[in-house]
């Protein structure tokens, strides 16, 4: 027996588990490379399970926005199986509460739509009467003129096609990313979609399986001068170690010389900011003498 890779027993029972390995790397959540293994024991990959998570953006000049960035992770047969049958059952209330939020989504296109459907038959009837005589169809009368009256109705459905079009547009896409409450009890939130109103656009933010929750990875934690870069969670270490090794291009260190790159931009900009802050700090003081110092003693 190999004493130096087998954990010895604690006073309080086996040993821990062993921490899970981190990776961070740069680029999109989906262009890290996967290698063909189970990320949960290791084992050879023939399918893949989508770990999706959702972020949230905030700014003081744009509303709200959330992310929700996704990778597919390698699992093998029995892996997929067990988190399949370890999936808890939706809540019906749920989908009945993100019904009733589709419905209200949808609310404020169901007026003009109709009033479009009402609209048409009204407006085209005039112009239908000289189109249904004959030669209405042609693009000129008998007399030499212009059929004005075809290019009405062609103008009066184009426009209020594309109207409707437009609103039926903005229903269809009222269905996607409806977002149930927050069931995952302020932990790691998974994303989970299910099928609601005819197609996976329901959000359902849960705790991972114990499968799923073998690959996680965090929101870009990039600051300033910094390129986006994500903390990167594998259960498996011969996973992780086959992921380091397919992306060592991307690896991303906070003492390469890169992030030290950046570090130096980030506080020769907070040095700047200093510098002109306290020089207006000094020339409100001194009521503009400093101002007037600088002026004289440049060309």
């Amino acid at each position: 027996m190999d004493l130096a890779t087998t954990p010895a027993a604690g006073p309080f029972g086996p040993p821990a588990p062993a921490e899970p390995s981190r990776i961070r790397l740069t680029g999109p959540v989906g262009a890290v490379k996967l290698p063909p293994l189970c990320a949960n024991c290791g084992a050879d990959a023939r399918g893949t399970l989508r770990v999706e998570k959702r972020f949230r953006r905030t700014s003081r000049n744009r509303p709200t926005r959330w992310l929700h960035p996704r990778l597919d992770v390698p699992f093998c047969d029995p892996c997929r199986a067990a988190h399949v049958a370890e999936l808890p059952p939706i809540d019906p209330a749920a989908v009945a509460k993100l019904r009733w939020q589709f419905v209200v989504r949808v609310l404020p296109y169901v007026i003009p739509i109709g009033v479009i459907l009402w609209m048409i038959p009204v407006v085209l009837a005039p112009a239908t009467r000289s189109v249904l005589e004959p030669g209405g169809l042609a693009p000129r009368l008998p007399s030499g003129e212009w059929n004005w009256g075809l290019a009405m109705a062609a103008g009066i459905v184009g426009f209020f096609g594309f109207c409707l079009l437009g609103f039926l547009a903005l229903v269809n896409r009222a269905r996607h990313d409806l977002v149930a409450a927050d069931a995952s009890g302020g932990a790691d939130a998974y994303v989970r979609r299910a099928r609601v109103l005819g197609g996976d656009h329901a959000v359902f933010l849960q705790p991972p399986t114990s499968v799923l929750a073998a690959a996680n990875f965090s929101d870009d934690r990039a600051e300033l001068f910094e390129p986006e870069h994500h903390l990167y969670t594998f259960r498996d270490p011969h996973f992780a170690d086959r992921v380091r090794a397919l992306n060592a291009d991307r690896a991303w260190s906070g003492k390469s010389a890169r992030a030290r790159w950046a570090r130096s931009a980030r506080n020769a900009l907070f040095a700047v900011f200093l510098v002109v802050a306290g020089f207006a700090i000094l020339n409100d003081w001194t009521n503009g003498a400093l101002e007037r110092a600088v002026r004289e003693f440049l060309p």
